[in-house]
């Protein structure tokens, strides 16, 4: 009797501690829960869109994708902050199913491009440009270096963007001296079945000059036509100034022609607004635009090199405009969707969709989420967002 009670005794205290020590990690261990909230419309077209995501905190960083069903749990991942191996979500899905080709590269999309067939890679090394080619078929491996086009003594080169067209991968890069000013933009066209350089662009930037660049590339193809788009963006600063003296930005856009091989300048960006979220589909340029009654569309053809008619979008003039504001756009099957690309433990992100055409708003919504420990999160922010209805 003695035995049975003391062997009780144990094993209510085990049940005890067991419990004390389990319900914290049980806690810790709760799924992050993020959903579309539907405010207005029909939750159908939202089918189709997709988010790539990563929530962070002080102590741990958790990468996640979710739809209009909710969240993805086979894609959400913890991982430690002090010991975290960071990846852009493009990046992740590649390391999750091409692993031993992804060892040891960037973590970044830009070094990446990928077709039905193939995943490439590019990254900038000590004497070249190092491109891997991935057989997804077959996961044969293929690498070759490219020498730099110009290769200068304390200069250093990074990726910025990847892309491919008509078996050619198009580079674009940047230029760092050896205290990491920057010294321009190159853009570098490589032709993947004679392994050779077939083009070389260089963005300098003027000697006399103070301030900042940016050149943004994207492939355009509408009907039969297709041409390279770099978006130039200039931002002098006085730094002999005491006091602030605002900016001086300007802007300017460039198509080159892929059958021509000729560049233009086109004179279309006259109607856009600086430094506002846009997207590129079919050729056309779609800039977010607001004003003090409305918010609205203007659609830019850079193929055509044309101003199509502002698109007003209905129901958003009670919408405020913020500072924080960060807008994603998606343009698809004839449909707009504005989307804030993230948020904050007690602030929820926008969504809506529009007809195109129109600017009829067919649907408005929230996303919303919650963890175990909202107080924990400091942010997060969805880095890459898909529409494909």
């Amino acid at each position: 009797m003695r035995k049975q009670t003391i062997l009780l005794l144990s094993l209510l205290l085990l049940t005890i501690l067991g419990g004390f020590y389990v319900q914290p990690l049980l806690a810790k261990e709760e799924p992050l829960r993020i959903g579309i909230e539907t405010v207005s419309g029909d939750e159908a077209v939202l089918d189709g869109l997709l988010y790539y995501g990563t929530a962070h905190s002080q102590w741990e960083t958790t990468t996640l994708s979710f739809d209009s069903s909710g969240l993805r749990h086979s894609e959400t991942q913890r991982q430690d902050a002090f010991f975290q191996d960071y990846a852009e979500s493009a990046v992740q899905v590649w390391r999750d199913e091409y692993k031993a080709f992804m060892r040891g590269k960037r973590p970044f999309e830009g070094n990446y491009a990928e077709t039905e067939g193939n995943l490439y890679y590019t990254a900038a090394d000590n004497d070249g440009f190092l491109i891997a080619t991935l057989d997804k078929a077959d996961k044969t491996v293929a690498e070759t270096l490219l020498a730099y086009p110009e290769k200068k003594e304390k200069t250093y080169y990074n990726v910025n963007s990847t892309d491919f067209l008509d078996g050619k991968l198009i580079i674009s890069y940047s230029r760092y001296d050896e205290y990491s000013n920057d010294r321009g933009t190159d853009i570098l066209i490589y032709d993947l079945d004679s392994g050779m350089q077939e083009e070389h662009f260089a963005f300098d930037i003027p000697a006399d000059f103070t301030g900042y660049q940016s050149v943004t590339t994207s492939v355009l193809t509408q009907g039969d036509q297709k041409a390279i788009f770099v978006m130039e963006r200039l931002e002098e600063t006085d730094s002999e100034a005491t006091e602030y003296v605002a900016p001086v930005v300007s802007l300017s856009f460039k198509r080159y022609d892929w059958t021509t091989k000729e560049w233009s300048t086109l004179a279309a960006e006259e109607a856009l607004v600086d430094d506002l979220s846009y997207a590129i589909k079919d050729g056309i340029f779609y800039q977010l635009q607001h004003t003090d009654q409305e918010w609205s569309i203007q659609p830019l053809d850079l193929m055509q090199d044309q101003v199509r008619d502002k698109i007003i979008l209905q129901n958003t003039a009670d919408w405020e405009e913020t500072v924080d504001m960060n807008w994603q756009i998606l343009v698809s099957d004839n449909r707009i969707i504005l989307t804030e690309n993230y948020l904050e433990p007690d602030r929820a992100s926008q969504l809506a969709v529009f007809e195109l055409q129109t600017g009829e708003m067919l649907y408005s919504g929230e996303i919303n989420a919650t963890f175990a420990d909202t107080k924990k999160i400091d942010l997060l922010y969805f880095d890459k967002i898909i529409y494909e209805p």
